[in-house]
């Protein structure tokens, strides 16, 4: 575990310390999965051309303490050219992750690391702004979310 977070902060100040044309943006999306739960997600998200790197928590939205609270780190790759993108106003990305499922902390064998995969449809409205929907597979379950995206100049 300490390896995997000191390898994910050495790549972020890697990706940081390179000349770019880099972005850096956030997410906020609610969405339900195939069990019926409401489902959000919060993530922050570096985009460096067609690559994207994302940090993200998808908390379940009930009060239920034996659900599943996933956090974790995905990757994606945008299917359309950065200044191409912003210039037709949407952008499709295919993404794949991995994820810590924390279900109990009573029962921490249920806890476990899980992957994920998704496709992120981007609609552009401002040069900072955007809506997307995103199909995303999880842990046996699949989830819809639909959200809005900052990006920070």
């Amino acid at each position: 575990m300490k390896n995997l977070l000191k390898s994910i902060i050495l790549a972020s100040l890697l990706g940081l310390s390179v000349k770019s044309s880099a972005q850096l943006n956030a997410a906020i999306g609610f969405g339900a999965d195939t069990y019926g739960k409401i489902v959000y997600n919060l993530s922050a998200n570096y985009q460096m051309s067609r690559i994207v790197i994302s940090g993200e928590i998808r908390p379940s939205a009930t009060k239920n303490v034996e659900t599943n609270n996933y956090l974790g780190f995905k990757a994606g790759y945008d299917l359309f050219k950065q200044p191409d993108a912003e210039l037709i106003g949407k952008s499709l990305l295919i993404e794949g992750g991995y994820y810590f499922d924390k279900i109990s902390s009573d029962k921490i064998i249920l806890n476990k690391w899980t992957f994920a995969a998704g496709i992120k449809y981007v609609k552009f409205f401002t040069e900072t702004g955007a809506i997307f929907i995103e199909p995303f597979y999880l842990n046996r379950s699949a989830q819809l979310n639909a959200g809005i995206i900052v990006k920070f100049i």
